[in-house]
């Protein structure tokens, strides 16, 4: 029995798709780069939707196949929008790297806690996801606004000053589980 949220989680994978195919043929038939590019790009979801098809694990593939189709979807947007004319390819196509990096930091760090081992290290887990949640938004808010020439360092230290929490709520949790260990 589906959920609601998996009804959500295909139409989204359904757009996206959807997004990918038409954007990819415009520019295919805009001769616009290399057109065996945009043929990848559709094959790549063609068999994401092959795999989810044929797979136990739908909605660990479906979720993939809408971050995947939300990628290509921003990269292949960005290339129709620069060949319109609309928009420079260089101040934007670094923003959106950045922003999109950020996104997948923030997307699979919220997934650390989820991945229990033991009711020991739950707190651990916990405290290093949302470390590693609040890394990849700042990383994503740091593309976002900060000036261009600046935001690559910005969005580091950022992302540093994440795994500095990360690794001293390892250590501190190592540290005292070991004791109670011997």
């Amino acid at each position: 029995m589906k959920t609601i949220f998996d009804n959500v989680l295909t139409a989204a994978a359904v757009v996206v798709t959807v997004c990918v195919v038409a954007i990819s043929g415009y520019l295919f038939f805009a001769n616009v780069g290399q057109r065996s590019t945009y043929g990848v790009a559709v094959g790549v979801m063609v068999v994401a939707w092959f795999a989810r098809r044929f797979s136990s694990e739908g909605r660990s593939i479906t979720t993939s196949l809408v971050m995947a189709g939300a990628l290509l979807s921003v990269a292949l947007g960005a290339k129709a929008l620069e060949h319109m004319g609309w928009i420079g390819v260089s101040d934007l196509a670094l923003r959106t790297n950045g922003i999109m990096t950020g996104v997948i930091l923030v997307l699979l760090s919220n997934a650390i806690p989820k991945r229990m081992s033991s009711a020991n290290a739950l707190a651990m887990l916990r405290t290093v996801g949302a470390a590693f949640v609040v890394g990849g938004f700042g990383y994503a808010l740091a593309w976002l606004v900060v000036p261009l020439q600046f935001a690559d360092t910005v969005a580091l230290i950022v992302m540093l000053a994440s795994v500095v929490v990360a690794a001293a709520s390892f250590i501190g949790w190592y540290r005292d589980n070991g004791r109670s260990v011997s």
